[in-house]
């Protein structure tokens, strides 16, 4: 839609379409959903034990017994293999820039 948006009502329609999306609340349900989503196109080509954890993850999220970053964690890994660029590139996996990654160190200042 937003390549051929041409006009102000494209414009209009696009923006409502896009505040009604941002109206649905995310919820444990729905955000497993879209794990799962993502694990259906790389689950073959994981060997079981990874398939079998990374599916037990995204449930153990859904139940709220794990943090949503660890399946999202474990599917970004999987998928940054190579073999899978299109969802290695979705915000989903990596919502935050580089910049504002977890440190690890912290130096103190001299």
């Amino acid at each position: 839609m937003v390549a051929s948006a041409r006009g102000p009502r494209a414009q209009a329609a696009y923006r409502d379409l896009f505040l009604a999306a941002m109206a649905s609340r995310a919820t444990p349900g729905r955000t497993a959903n879209a794990l799962q989503h993502a694990y259906s196109r790389i689950g073959r080509q994981l060997d079981r034990p990874r398939r079998l954890d990374l599916v037990a993850r995204i449930e153990a999220c859904r139940r709220g017994e794990e943090p949503l970053s660890v399946p999202v964690a474990l599917l970004a890994h999987y998928a940054s293999g190579g073999d899978f660029p299109w969802l290695a590139g979705q915000t989903f996996l990596r919502p935050f820039p580089a910049e504002l990654r977890l440190r690890h160190s912290v130096s103190a200042p001299v």
